[in-house]
């Protein structure tokens, strides 16, 4: 009995650790690609069309801040991946939806 409660508490385990959320990965450009559709699969549509209009922020935000770092030392590229990196790697849809939203609130406070 011992040995089958162990088993099911080991499969649910595993289970739920599965059943995560699917998150970004920036690691490189065909990665963030796959990753992004796995995030909007996992999401509903109003939430698909939050996560565009968020990621497309943060986009912008990031090109914005690339920028300003090619007038400083010539890089946007490089500035721009560092800025992808730190900011989306491994959030989910729901996390880029919440900052889309921070950041749509620090822009109108701008």
């Amino acid at each position: 009995m011992k040995k089958t409660m162990l088993a099911l508490l080991a499969t649910l385990m595993l289970a739920a650790c599965g059943a995560s959320e699917p998150t970004l990965d920036t690691s490189s450009d065909a990665a963030l690609d796959r990753s992004v559709q796995a995030v909007q699969a996992g999401l509903n549509e109003s939430e698909q069309e939050a996560f565009a209009e968020a990621f497309t922020l943060i986009m912008l935000a990031g090109l914005s801040q690339s920028l300003q770092g090619m007038m400083e030392d010539g890089n946007a590229e490089a500035d721009l991946d560092v800025y992808m990196q730190r900011t989306l790697d491994g959030l989910t849809g729901k996390e880029v939806i919440e900052l889309g939203g921070k950041l749509r609130q620090q822009m109108r406070a701008d």
